[in-house]
């Protein structure tokens, strides 16, 4: 016997096809996605450089990242440092494109924490209801009463300095937020005719959870996760700047801009290249949600060719 969600997954899946030609369509989209697919190349090549390399491939084209030459310190941009020097001589380029991966991590690892388990928390609350619902609701709520970014900084203020936890704060903190989505998406979708002719048939309340109800209720959370990776990395970058990220001599924007604080005046390029690298970074994030927000919008579809 045939799901009852059939035809919906059909519609939804030429709904989907339309979206993303309106999506590539999208100039800003374009400029979006070109920067994410930069940032994920240099990731990649910074994991093989530091993995199997020893770092000799952007040692070799710019400076070593990590090692300290004190008779280069704060050299301004030149052929040889593009990006110039910091103030114990290390290549201010090399250091920006390690710090990439520093990024990239935190933000699609955090997402990769919250995103699964608020999707479970938020299905689960929706399609039980009563007392689960209450108590999970609840819990929630607890953590988004304070401030998100004072949530983030107590927990990794508590958890301890270091990446995986940064990337575990950061992850908690998103959760609730993944969480009340799912389950305000769940409730719209569990009242339509397809889920309750499910239930009617005998369907397992697993098929009803994965093949009616979770295909329907992905859109806004794809969308909610390109904005939450470009926070995550400016999470990342602060919490490195007031000290609570990456230990040196690891790379990282925030604490790249935190060493150039005190040398702004005569060594302007410690700060301005890896806050163009932040802002780049979260505005090709930006516009990719953008976009998949006024594709995947209805009432945008409706009301185009």
């Amino acid at each position: 016997m045939h799901s009852p969600g059939r035809l919906s997954g059909k519609i939804t899946q030429v709904y989907r096809s339309r979206s993303l030609r309106r999506l590539r369509a999208d100039p800003a989209s374009r400029v979006g996605l070109g920067i994410i697919v930069l940032l994920i190349v240099t990731t990649t090549v910074v994991i093989i450089d530091k993995q199997f390399l020893r770092r000799a491939l952007i040692t070799r084209l710019w400076g070593d990242p990590y090692m300290a030459d004190l008779r280069s310190s704060l050299e301004s941009p030149s052929l040889a440092h593009p990006f110039g020097t910091d103030h114990l001589g290390r290549d201010t380029l090399a250091r920006v494109i390690y710090g990439t991966q520093t990024s990239v991590l935190v933000g699609l690892a955090s997402v990769a924490i919250s995103l699964p388990l608020g999707t479970v928390f938020g299905m689960l609350s929706a399609y039980l209801g009563g007392t689960f619902d209450e108590i999970v609701m609840r819990i929630m709520d607890v953590f988004l009463t304070p401030p998100a970014n004072i949530l983030a900084l107590g927990l990794v203020g508590i958890l301890g300095r270091g990446l995986e936890n940064i990337i575990l704060g950061i992850g908690i903190v998103y959760t609730p937020i993944f969480a009340r989505l799912m389950r305000g998406s769940a409730l719209k979708i569990k009242r339509m005719e397809f889920v309750e002719a499910a239930t009617a048939i005998g369907e397992s309340q697993l098929n009803i959870i994965f093949r009616e109800l979770l295909p329907n209720c992905l859109t806004p959370l794809v969308i909610q996760a390109t904005f939450s990776i470009a926070l995550a990395i400016m999470w990342e970058a602060g919490m490195s700047f007031l000290g609570l990220g990456v230990m040196p001599p690891a790379s990282s924007w925030g604490l790249m801009l935190h060493e150039g604080q005190q040398y702004l005046r005569e060594a302007w390029w410690l700060s301005i290249f890896p806050g163009v690298a932040i802002m780049l970074t979260t505005l090709g994030f930006n516009l990719v949600g953008n976009g998949l927000r006024d594709a995947l919008d209805p009432k945008y579809q409706a009301v185009q060719p």
